[in-house]
């Protein structure tokens, strides 16, 4: 059985501004259980950065959250190269493409003209 610290969450589908200069940035959380909670997004950083940073770039709040314990632009840097990187390693897969000595090797003449070489 998980305990609270290790559960994992689905998706984030919500954001909440403080109301008051003690409270935090809160998120909505849906849980892999199905239960969903509002959570401090300090919490959630340390579970899944990528993820919310995706979520503060998409609705404008990576300046909001930024600090100097949480780099969300960093994460939201990396998370775009993150999806570049999987997107060519599918694509590798996809079209049984191999490289040998840093050359791009199509094992077919179709696959070399399916390719998308605009990665």
């Amino acid at each position: 059985m998980m305990t609270a610290f290790e559960m994992r969450f689905r998706k984030i589908l919500n954001h909440c501004a403080p109301r008051t200069k003690k409270e935090k940035w809160k998120v909505l959380i849906e849980w892999e259980s199905g239960e969903r909670s509002w959570e401090p997004v300090n919490s959630i950083y340390a579970g899944d950065k990528y993820m919310l940073a995706e979520v503060a770039r998409d609705h404008g709040l990576l300046d909001k959250w930024e600090s100097p314990r949480m780099k969300i632009r960093a994460a939201a840097k990396n998370s775009k190269m993150l999806l570049r990187m999987i997107k060519h390693i599918r694509d590798l897969v996809m079209f049984n493409i191999k490289y040998i000595c840093q050359i791009l090797m199509f094992t077919s003449y179709t696959d070399m003209q399916t390719f998308s070489f605009a990665m």
